[in-house]
């Protein structure tokens, strides 16, 4: 038995920059990224968009994208996504995050991940299978950057190693603090792609996923993929986001998703862009100052993992929660008691809803429709476009109530 989602949604044939850029519901000075911290500190639409355009200058400076079509003036003859121009993010949450993946997308590049709190060990392990031409760190990451760089083998002249520095909006050459963004006059305009083949076959990013068990493996991700599942995920999230806008002002949610999974990667920067979602980006999680972001930034809107649930249910009152409009728990399963324990505690209309999914479905594959009221632990339906069957021991396909193996695919 096929299990059809009930929801049909045209996706367009767009490349993810293309895609975001024209669809953002921010106004050009709006602030989108904003430093949890110091909150005179933040990226707005129209410095994100510069910094696009000359983080992926400065980057196809150092060799990403150059392939096919090198020494061609036109983005239009080159490649993208090929394995030689992977640039490989090993930083903690800041501003610079969302503008520098978007750079990388615009120089052609793929945009790897591994966890900041990855040891030399595990780095130099990634390193090795992916080889990257850059690895972008922090000072905070750097020293396990330059020992997992001489561990892995690869050597140092084969990797240029940059700095990611939010308090000035700049990445740098980690040796000689030289500046990779490009000047103003050098702007690098992304290649447009259209067509549904290259879009489904050009690699975007490549995020390592431990799966349920076994070593981090990773997990490529095309165009086609983020910009269905963004569509995907907006179908339903829409009716937030566009219900805050109407009533003067945006949804803001904390940033403290690991932006080296993938939901980090498709909800804190590309779905803020494209709904119009400000995150307060918090280095490293504390849930008392968490709760302080809230109250001072009147945060709205939390995709929280069922252990922060669990720290809200038992530290938290309801006058805490009485700003929460939109609220998602998801990476692992939430108990019952613990969901409706929360849902109690939340203002009148909101519910504590259930997203299930995993790097491979590119962010979710199912959730509960805006108006839907679940109190059964339910993980919601099928989003748009989905199809899924439950197989058998022996691979046969089995019907409702059954249990098994769940299989889903969508566009």
């Amino acid at each position: 038995m096929i299990f059809s989602s009930q929801y049909h949604i045209d996706i367009p044939n767009e490349d993810i920059l293309t895609f975001l850029f024209s669809r953002t519901r921010f106004k050009e000075n709006d602030p989108i990224w904003i430093d949890a911290i110091n909150p005179d500190l933040y990226v707005t639409l129209s410095k994100a968009r510069e910094l696009t355009y000359r983080i992926g200058q400065g980057l196809r400076d150092l060799g990403i994208g150059v392939g096919n079509g090198a020494g061609t003036k036109s983005n239009n003859d080159r490649k993208y996504g090929r394995d030689d121009s992977i640039v490989l993010s090993f930083v903690e949450n800041q501003v610079m995050v969302a503008p520098t993946l978007l750079g990388v997308l615009c120089a052609g590049g793929i945009h790897a991940t591994c966890p900041m709190t990855a040891t030399v060990f595990e780095l130099a392990r990634q390193i090795r299978l992916s080889k990257p031409r850059v690895l972008i760190c922090s000072e905070q990451t750097r020293k396990v950057a330059e020992e997992s760089i001489v561990q892995s083998g690869i050597g140092g002249t084969r990797i240029n190693l940059l700095l990611m520095d939010s308090k000035t909006l700049d990445v740098v050459d980690a040796n000689t603090k030289r500046s990779i963004v490009s000047n103003k006059d050098r702007l690098l305009r992304w290649r447009r792609i259209s067509d549904r083949g290259e879009l489904e076959n050009t690699t975007a990013c490549l995020v390592y996923s431990s799966g349920t068990t076994g070593v981090p493996k990773g997990v490529r991700i095309t165009h086609s993929n983020i910009v269905s599942n963004l569509c995907q995920m907006a179908f339903h999230f829409d009716h937030f986001a566009k219900k805050a806008i109407a009533e003067g002002t945006y949804l803001k949610m904390p940033g403290i998703m690991q932006n080296a999974v993938i939901l980090g990667i498709t909800v804190q920067t590309m779905m803020a862009l494209q709904t119009g979602m400000q995150v307060y980006m918090i280095p490293k999680f504390d849930f008392d100052f968490l709760m302080a972001c809230v109250r001072n930034y009147s945060l709205s809107t939390f995709f929280l993992v069922p252990a922060v649930w669990n720290r809200i249910a038992t530290e938290c009152t309801k006058a805490d929660l009485a700003g929460f409009r939109f609220c998602m728990s998801g990476a692992s399963p939430l108990p019952l008691a613990l969901q409706l324990k929360v849902e109690d505690m939340l203002p009148p209309g909101v519910m504590l809803r259930v997203n299930w999914e995993m790097t491979e479905t590119t962010t979710g594959a199912s959730q509960p429709a805006p108006e839907e009221v679940d109190r059964d632990g339910a993980s919601g339906r099928l989003l748009p476009n989905m199809q899924a069957v439950i197989l058998g021991a022996k691979g046969e396909k089995l019907g409702v109530g059954q249990r098994g193996e769940l299989c889903v695919k969508g566009r």
